[in-house]
């Protein structure tokens, strides 16, 4: 199937900015940059939206809760994509609009902290003890614990995934799903996906490469099951599971490839390629009616799995 033709104007857009020209002390100013860009009056209208803070240890981090007008018990934990390294709560703002009102469920995105300041794990740390935080808070909150989901695309679709195996490796209470949206697994070289649609298509390797470089500490957390996904030993044990991916994604193989590996080892997985999609499909759902479609879907089946 052909690109979406209302995404074309996402994939030019993407080619006037290339954050691997810019060093450390740079990317600050590359955030406000890029952080301009969503600076739109949403077009979703929600119920309520509460700004609040999480707090765990000495960390305090911003978060916002979505009320839909009609919702259930449920809830979904939202961390937003930027590899790492940019987008914020704002970024995604029309996202969580959309999940919640499509899923039925109340969202909280939340501002895990972003490297280089703070490099891996922190990000997985944030986003494990969000998941502990607003299962400790479930009766304030007004959801049911054990109908709690962890939802996220690219970065944040990685963050969900090592969150999870965190959880099960320390012993912990898991959520009941996770939704994964083209989803960073591992540093894939070799993938048809990945030599394909490598460049000119909104995620290039080199932008790939300049997130690990910024996010990572150390040459062996390259090789961490909470980094590389697939370096897991095994995904026994991890919740039910939904992947999507994009057509002409880069990423698209390695995350359809978890899946399949994901389903041999007993995980329930349910698994998605958008058709004509590209990289960052949620972050355009203003003006391509598809991504928006799909978006959409996605929520309404979480939502269904977290009523089961």
């Amino acid at each position: 199937m052909a690109i979406d033709p209302s995404l074309r104007k996402s994939i030019e857009l993407s080619k006037m900015i290339e954050p691997w020209k810019f060093n450390e002390e740079q990317v600050p100013e590359l955030r406000k940059i890029l952080e301009q860009s969503y600076v739109v009056a949403s077009k979703e209208k929600i119920k309520a939206i509460k700004d609040f803070h999480i707090a765990y240890s000495d960390v305090v981090l911003d978060a916002r809760m979505y009320e839909p007008d009609a919702h259930g018990k449920g809830m979904i934990i939202y961390f937003h994509g930027g590899g790492f390294v940019f987008d914020s709560i704002q970024s995604h703002d029309d996202v969580c609009r959309i999940v919640a009102n499509s899923s039925g469920c109340k969202v909280i995105s939340v501002g895990y902290r972003l490297a280089p300041e703070y490099r891996f794990p922190t990000a997985v740390n944030d986003a494990v003890n969000s998941f502990l935080w607003v299962y400790e808070h479930s009766d304030e909150l007004g959801i049911d614990r054990s109908k709690i989901a962890l939802m996220g695309d690219s970065s944040g679709g990685n963050l969900c995934g090592a969150a999870s195996l965190m959880l099960r490796d320390q012993g912990k209470n898991l959520p009941k799903v996770q939704v994964m949206i083209y989803p960073f697994v591992g540093l894939d070289q070799s993938s048809f996906s990945m030599r394909e649609y490598t460049k000119g298509y909104r995620l290039d390797r080199e932008l790939l490469l300049w997130i690990a470089k910024m996010y990572l500490l150390r040459s062996e957390d390259f090789i961490s099951p909470y980094f590389s996904l697939f370096a897991s030993d095994t995904f026994k044990g991890i919740e039910e599971t939904i992947i999507a991916t994009g057509e002409y994604d880069p990423l698209r193989d390695m995350g359809e490839s978890l899946a399949d590996r994901m389903i041999k080892e007993g995980v329930n997985v349910t698994s998605f390629r958008c058709l004509g999609m590209v990289h960052g499909f949620v972050n355009f759902t203003e003006f391509s009616k598809p991504a928006k479609d799909f978006l959409k879907m996605l929520s309404f089946i979480t939502g269904e799995k977290l009523k089961e």
